[in-house]
């Protein structure tokens, strides 16, 4: 799906007109990460079957979906979204009939537009594409979750733990303080986070600094949890590198 701010994007119904439509299932939108943007999202009534928590990552993914002042459709009553609507940046507009209502996405520039941008520059990798590299043997796992989130979640084998915090100076040889297990930017470096947002916006910053074979893992450990596949115990012995000692 190309980004598009004409294109409209169908969740939870079926397209019966011939115009540039996108469509996808209520329950895989809750946290799917789709390649493109939309001028439009239009909600089937499906959502409101889904449970609070679902209901608020829908909407959010929405926002996150839109272009900048892209429009929301909604088929239900709103009453029970107002609260997830305003908190990602929608404003109602007049004029839904029924018990539909739309809504606008903030145009001001907003982190979604900032992790969309950094996406553009790269292409991402799913669950099952890492998995094969892994096999392959030529990608590096740069984990930047922090350690609690890497005991409860498990981590992925091999990888290297670099906290965000700290993820330019462990990998740019000129920092003095480089990972010498990174130390080349024509290495194939895979960025991970828990649900694969940090992880592209890390990305970015990687490209910046020349490591240009550089990605990240669609949807994050979650994503990797989700599609069936291993993760292990985080290792207390498995601390970061931490930079040459202090002279």
């Amino acid at each position: 799906m190309g980004a598009s701010s004409t294109r409209t994007l169908l969740v939870g119904r079926i397209a019966t007109e011939d115009m540039a439509v996108d469509t996808i299932s209520v329950e895989r939108f809750v946290r799917t990460q789709l390649d493109g943007r939309f001028g439009h999202i239009a909600l089937g009534r499906e959502i409101s079957a889904l449970n609070a928590a679902a209901q608020r990552l829908i909407i959010h993914n929405c926002a996150a979906h839109l272009v900048p002042g892209g429009t929301l459709g909604l088929a239900v009553s709103a009453a029970a979204l107002t609260e997830y609507l305003d908190a990602s940046g929608f404003a109602p507009l007049a004029g839904a009939s029924g018990t539909g209502s739309v809504w606008r996405r903030d145009q001001r520039r907003t982190v979604h537009d900032i992790v969309a941008d950094a996406r553009r520059r790269f292409a991402r990798v799913s669950a099952m594409e890492l998995f094969e590299e892994i096999s392959d043997g030529p990608a590096v796992i740069v984990d930047i979750r922090v350690p609690e989130d890497r005991r409860r979640h498990g981590v992925i084998k091999p990888s290297l733990s670099v906290p965000r915090t700290v993820l330019e100076w462990r990998l740019d040889p000129a920092s003095g303080y480089s990972n010498p297990l990174l130390d080349s930017s024509e290495q194939r470096v895979v960025v991970v986070c828990n649900e694969g947002y940090s992880s592209s916006l890390a990305v970015a910053a990687l490209l910046d600094l020349g490591f240009a074979n550089a990605t990240d893992l669609v949807g994050g450990v979650v994503a990797w949890i989700d599609a069936g596949l291993p993760v292990s115990p985080s290792d207390r012995d498995e601390e970061t590198y931490l930079g040459p000692p202090e002279r």
